[in-house]
C-alpha cells in the first residue's frame, strides 16, 4: 500500500498529475490517497520530488504527543435574561431571502411576459402595415379626379369669400 508521509508533503501536486488512477487528491494542503482508488502502480512515489509518498505493507504510525493541561474552569452567570435581538438583525435575513427568491423566480417571469407581450405587438404591428399596403394597392386602380378637391373643399372657399 502507499502513503503519504504528511510532515514531508508540502501539497505541490506532483502526485496528482502522475496518478492515472486518480487516486490521489489535496486535503488541507496535503496529498492524501484514496487506497479504494490507488491500484499500486508507484508513479506517485517517482513523481513526488520530496521523497513524501513511501510504499509499505501497513499505515505506518505516527508519534502521538499529549501534552498535560489543567482544567479551565467556565464562568456560569447567574443572569439568565435573554439576550435582544436588534430588529436588523431579524430583518436582514428575510429581506435577503426576498431578493433572493425574487431573483431567482420572480424576474424571469416577469421577463418572459414582457417579451410575450412585446412579440404580440411586433406581430400586430406587422399585420397592420401589411393591411395598410393592400388596402392602398387596391386604391390605386380608381380613377381620381385632377380638379384639386371635392365637395369640402368647395364649401370651405366659398366661406373665405363672404368673410
Amino acid at each position: 500500500m502507499i502513503f503519504v508521509n504528511y510532515e514531508e508533503c508540502t501539497g505541490c501536486g506532483a502526485c496528482i498529475s502522475a496518478c492515472e488512477f486518480e487516486a490521489i487528491f489535496i486535503q488541507n494542503d496535503k496529498a492524501t490517497i484514496d487506497q479504494d482508488h490507488c491500484e499500486g502502480c508507484r508513479a506517485c512515489i517517482e513523481a513526488c520530488p520530496l521523497g513524501a509518498i513511501t510504499a509499505t505493507e501497513k499505515e505506518p504510525q505516527t508519534e502521538k504527543i499529549l501534552i498535560k493541561t489543567e482544567p479551565v474552569p467556565i464562568k456560569v452567570s447567574n443572569n439568565s435574561a435573554p439576550t435582544r435581538t436588534s430588529l436588523r438583525e431579524m430583518v436582514l435575513p428575510v429581506i435577503g431571502s426576498v431578493l433572493l427568491w425574487t431573483g431567482q423566480e420572480l424576474v424571469p417571469r416577469l421577463a418572459n411576459l414582457a417579451l410575450k407581450s412585446l412579440d404580440q405587438r411586433i406581430l400586430a404591428d406587422n399585420q397592420n402595415s401589411q393591411r395598410d399596403i393592400q388596402q392602398n394597392t387596391r386604391g390605386s386602380n380608381r380613377i381620381r379626379s385632377s380638379n384639386g378637391g371635392g365637395r369640402h373643399r368647395r364649401i370651405r372657399q366659398r366661406r373665405n369669400k363672404r368673410l
